[in-house]
């Protein structure tokens, strides 16, 4: 048996690591493994494998590495998943594989709160990668940036891209009626909204009709970003549903994505999923994921940022040959390879510790 840690699924505003949770979990349920596959939840609900407060399991663990996730999902697995850093505390025989979606909180700690910071240091993220008996890095990004950053051998870490989800573009009039360039993301720091929004103003002189659309959650320091590009032609939505998301991405005419620090970059990939072409920095992964299918620029620079959006919205030759290309590049991201590959990990890994010599069930 092997045991999903799916703790990440009970946020109830996911962004991109509940995204790949959700997904990654639904698609290993295809695969040759699926019958030997049980889920871990918590929490208070009903519903939980363990209804103990996540808070309490968290505060166990930290302080006396206790209860396992064994304990908590009553079972022997021959390894456990876990889809994201989180507090983990395993019997010494049980593998696991930890997913790592990028190391900014590492590297820039001011972009996040006070709490979070604490969180993380609490959490001791060095050796739960490290301890892990294998790591998947979900760009090449992130991967080189883990052997560097903790020392891990290359040999432990895999680069595993996530999927995108086919989609068709909704055949529902446009929510928004003029024109518009749309940004989606967790109000943040390292979204770097704004310099998208100093791009904008610049654009405004060209485009007086334009709109910039900003859709995601308020995080660290959302309300006073919000505050600093408050226009009237500037529409925040904040999170909304997968059917607005849609039609958003579907009638905007640029998709802006100038983030200083991305371990994949789900939104850019979804707005290239709906041909719509997509502007993005050209920092960490996104070179590596998004490459000659987008106009990457430098996200510190709001003049090269609106050129290259004003390149989008006057020229029309470009502007479909980018939205055509990415759309085929989009596509060769699946969930149902991300699975397999997640799955073939899992099953050497519990392979290998069973032959172990060091195993003390052998």
């Amino acid at each position: 048996m092997y045991l999903f840690d799916a703790r990440a699924l009970q946020g109830s505003q996911p962004t991109g690591v509940g995204h790949y949770t959700k997904h990654i979990a639904k698609a290993l349920q295809q695969t040759d493994i699926a019958q030997k596959l049980s889920f871990l939840t918590t929490g208070i609900k009903k519903e939980t494998t363990a209804r103990i407060p996540n808070k309490a399991i968290n505060l166990g663990i930290l302080l006396a590495d206790s209860p396992t996730l064994e304990q908590l999902s009553h079972t022997k697995p021959k390894a456990i998943f876990i889809p994201n850093l989180n507090f983990v505390a395993t019997q010494p025989d049980t593998p696991y594989i930890l997913t790592i979606h990028d190391l900014s909180f590492h590297h820039h700690k001011e972009w996040y709160s006070k709490k979070v910071r604490m969180w993380h240091t609490a959490l001791d993220p060095k050796k739960l990668i490290c301890e892990a008996s294998h790591v998947i890095a979900v760009s090449n990004a992130t991967k080189n940036d883990c052997i560097k950053t903790f020392g891990i051998t290359e040999n432990k870490i895999s680069t595993i891209y996530p999927g995108i989800k086919k989609q068709t573009p909704s055949t529902e009039p446009a929510l928004v009626k003029k024109p518009y360039i749309l940004s989606i993301g967790a109000i943040e720091p390292r979204k770097n909204l704004e310099v998208l929004f100093r791009a904008f103003k610049n654009l405004k002189k060209k485009h007086t009709n334009l709109q910039l659309v900003i859709v995601g959650p308020l995080g660290f320091r959302g309300k006073e970003i919000i505050k600093k590009i408050s226009h009237d032609d500037v529409i925040y939505l904040g999170y909304v549903t997968h059917k607005t998301k849609q039609n958003l991405l579907t009638h905007a005419k640029v998709f802006a994505y100038p983030s200083l620090f991305e371990g994949f970059g789900f939104p850019a990939l979804e707005a290239m999923m709906m041909k719509t072409p997509v502007v993005a920095s050209w920092t960490t992964s996104l070179k590596e994921i998004l490459g000659s299918h987008t106009l990457l620029t430098n996200p510190y620079n709001h003049d090269e940022l609106a050129l290259a959006i004003n390149s989008l919205l006057t020229d029309t030759i470009l502007r479909n040959k980018l939205a055509e290309s990415a759309h085929n590049h989009a596509q060769t991201f699946t969930w149902s390879r991300c699975a397999n590959q997640t799955a073939q990990i899992l099953k050497d890994t519990a392979n290998k510790t069973q032959s172990s010599p060091l195993n003390p069930h052998l």
